[in-house]
């Protein structure tokens, strides 16, 4: 019987000539002991070549050395980079430790690597294995590889990830899965990377996005999921919370995405700082307009005129496009500095239809605003909408709104409002502003007898 920490089990024996080879169920790294016992079994012992029966042993430990039991090719790699060692039994951790830069093994038909492939490398900066067959990797294989920067995995047949598999490799930059089957991806898989600046998992199966995968990847540049099956991404999942600051280039082209979320920062597309390579041909968005936009106080009340336009485009939405369909918007006319109740008369809400085949529709609200006696700054009232939640080829459910601007009432002030002159006699009079002009105002005064009594000057500015 043989016993190790990893696989305390029994495990068969192959005798061949004068040599008994223990092949164990597990790989072992180097420094781990393997402890063999050996009971003679009543029938068919181990002999010597005398015929007498081998003595048994209990527990008999045996430290792991060398690199034999790792993946030809990696063997073989690896015994190339040290300096007089041809044995792979013979390789030491000292070895290993001093391996730097890169394990690249393209087209060499690799399908499977071991989970101690890579353990000892400690300084090593660069793992390839593009164009392989490996479908699969453990999850502990990367384990102790801390000054990893670059891995590249594609073109494989790679199905999954564990969550953990990354963990711990602080300084991993970029990390490439192109052309695999993998079909999810957990919400912590690159918690912790923040060093990252390249995701690359374009051509795989991917369904879904957790909306704190990215969260914290301050330097993360690029992100490609092209040629993936994503349906919808997640509210807030490219927000300013999740600290992208870094983000440059983003490719989601070829996927079955509708919209984009309602949060997208669609600021860094139209300033440059942000590249989106995206197909969004049923997306919409809905925008409002107001005529007129500024209404002033003490006025009875103000009939305003509310359009709501269907726009398309990508990624930004931003021309006018009919759909199939129609979209119905709720419209809501809410405080903005302006206070409902206080500085305009509440409005209640009321629904806009754009019929299909149509690209807008107008409606009509009255807004009264209330007068007050003291001069103050332009107030802002808001025109808000909404879709449908149902309405998926909508962007969001909110609608880009539009806002209207309270002013004070136009006007001045005459004292005294009637005057008495004596003949030949003058007399004077006060013009006041109500409010700040925004430019030049000019009063001209009128008698009701011209002949009887003139102004001087005509008018005052």
């Amino acid at each position: 019987m043989v016993q190790t920490s990893a696989c305390p089990a029994a495990i068969p024996v192959a005798v061949s000539g004068s040599a008994v080879r223990l092949s164990l169920v597990d790989a072992v790294g180097i420094g781990k002991t393997v402890t063999v016992s050996y009971t003679a079994p009543e029938s068919q012992p181990i002999q010597d070549r005398a015929g007498s029966d081998a003595a048994g042993f209990t527990n008999e430990s045996v430290t792991v050395t060398g690199i034999c039991n790792r993946t030809p090719a990696v063997r073989t790699d690896l015994l190339e980079r040290i300096a007089g060692v041809t044995d792979c039994a013979s390789v030491t951790s000292e070895h290993l430790g001093a391996i730097d830069g890169e394990l690249s093994f393209s087209n060499q038909r690799i399908s499977s690597l071991q989970a101690n492939d890579f353990a000892g490398l400690s300084k090593l900066q660069r793992i390839y294995f593009p164009n392989d067959l490996i479908s699969s990797l453990d999850a502990n294989i990367f384990a102790g590889l801390s000054n990893l920067k670059h891995m590249r995995f594609s073109n494989n047949s790679i199905s999954s990830l564990d969550a953990n598999i990354f963990a711990g490799l602080s300084k991993l930059e970029y990390i490439s899965f192109n052309d695999n089957s993998i079909s999810s991806l957990d919400a912590e898989i690159f918690a912790g990377l923040s060093n990252l600046e390249a995701i690359l998992f374009t051509n795989n199966s991917i369904g879904n996005l957790d909306a704190d995968i990215f969260d914290g990847l301050s330097n993360l540049r690029q992100i490609s999921f092209v040629r993936n099956s994503l349906k919808s991404l997640p509210e807030g999942i490219f927000s300013s919370e999740r600290n992208l600051t870094a983000l440059a280039h983003l490719y989601l082209r070829e996927n079955d995405l509708v919209c984009l979320p309602s949060d997208f920062p669609y600021s860094k597309v139209e300033d440059g700082s942000l590249e989106v390579d995206v197909d969004l041909p049923d997306c919409f968005g809905v925008s409002l307009s107001v005529s007129p936009t500024v209404v002033r106080e003490g006025s009875e009340w103000e009939s305003i005129t509310v359009t709501a336009a269907l726009m398309a485009g990508e990624p930004r939405i931003n021309q006018r496009r009919a759909k199939s369909e129609d979209t119905t918007v709720t419209i809501s006319v809410v405080s903005g500095t302006a206070e409902e109740g206080t500085d305009f008369e509440a409005v209640s809400s009321f629904s806009l239809t754009v019929a299909a085949g149509s690209t807008s529709q107008t409606g009509t609200f009255t807004l009264t605003a209330t007068a007050d006696d003291e001069p103050e700054e332009p107030e802002t009232v808001t025109v808000t909408g909404a879709t449908a939640l149902s309405d998926s080829s909508v962007a969001g459910t909110q609608v880009d709104g539009a806002t209207i601007e309270i002013r004070d009432a136009l006007g001045v002030s005459i004292s005294p409002t009637s005057l008495s002159v004596e003949e030949s006699g003058t007399t004077t009079y006060t013009v006041v502003l109500i409010n700040e002009p925004s430019g030049t105002v000019t009063v001209t005064p009128s008698s009701n007898d011209i002949g009887a009594a003139t102004f001087s000057p005509s008018g005052l500015t």
